[in-house]
């Protein structure tokens, strides 16, 4: 009978994961489920948006494998895979950076997300089950190759943890500036796929992004936060609108500058 019940221990896969986590995002677990897609809308660099996806990545790496979906370039996959089996020195790390998705400076190449990609190589070295899967196809139909990216890589007994800017989270289709546009995440609601959708709400502060401007080039560099939502940082919220299944607070954010360029 022993022998059967270490048996069943070891069938459970990630539910014996002895890693630790940070901070517990409070009312994220009913989400956590093997096959479930949970997908979170961001403003491009900031600190606090890569910061509360690691957390839930390592929560859900309790109960299931994990597959963390970036948006960033898939041709940097090669890049990733190496450091997560690497030692994270400053070696590692500048080679990890050398690819030209890092290059340019939208935000998402940021030193928060950097911290996200270290925190999980040491999660993985505690015994958590994470991949991170980069799934950004940076063609013209740019939602719909994104969305088929996800498709493809998916593992349906995995949780599909996913952070993108808060315009690829929508599950409706259309915004103000383009009725006809498909986000990403409304790819997957029409592939029947279980997604469930969450837009950052910030209490102001700042963020680190290429803000388009009339007649100019994009303006880069530190903005000021607009969005100021009443919450509890790193706790669940109600919907603002039907684009979204809810909100996860984040407080006011910090802007991250990008990787490869020194404040």
């Amino acid at each position: 009978m022993r022998w059967l019940f270490v048996v069943a221990l070891a069938a459970c896969g990630g539910r014996q994961a002895k890693h630790t986590c940070d901070k517990p995002v409070i009312g994220i677990e009913p989400h956590l489920k093997a096959g479930a897609i949970v997908w979170f809308g961001e403003m491009h660099g900031t600190e606090e948006s890569p910061r509360f996806v690691g957390d839930v990545a390592c929560q859900a790496a309790k109960v299931a494998r994990v597959q963390l979906g970036l948006e960033i370039w898939k041709d940097e996959q090669p890049r990733f895979d190496a450091y997560l089996k690497s030692k994270g020195t400053p070696a590692d790390r500048n080679a990890l950076v050398d690819g030209p998705f890092w290059q340019q400076a939208d935000g998402r190449s940021s030193q928060a997300m950097v911290t996200l990609v270290e925190r999980v190589r040491v999660l993985r070295a505690a015994g958590a089950a994470i991949d991170i899967v980069l799934y950004d196809d940076p063609i013209e139909n740019r939602d719909e190759a994104m969305a088929k990216r996800v498709i493809a890589v998916r593992d349906s007994k995995a949780i599909f943890v996913a952070l993108s800017g808060n315009v690829h989270s929508r599950r409706t289709n259309g915004t103000q500036w383009d009725p006809n546009l498909v986000p990403t995440v409304a790819h997957l609601v029409a592939a029947k796929l279980p997604v469930t959708t969450f837009n950052v709400s910030a209490r102001g502060g700042t963020l680190w992004a290429c803000m388009a401007t009339p007649d100019h080039e994009p303006d880069c560099g530190e903005h000021p936060n607009h969005d100021d939502g009443p919450g509890t940082p790193w706790t669940l919220g109600l919907p603002r609108d039907d684009a979204h299944d809810g909100v996860y607070f984040v407080g006011p954010t910090k802007a991250s500058y990008p990787a490869k360029q020194s404040r």
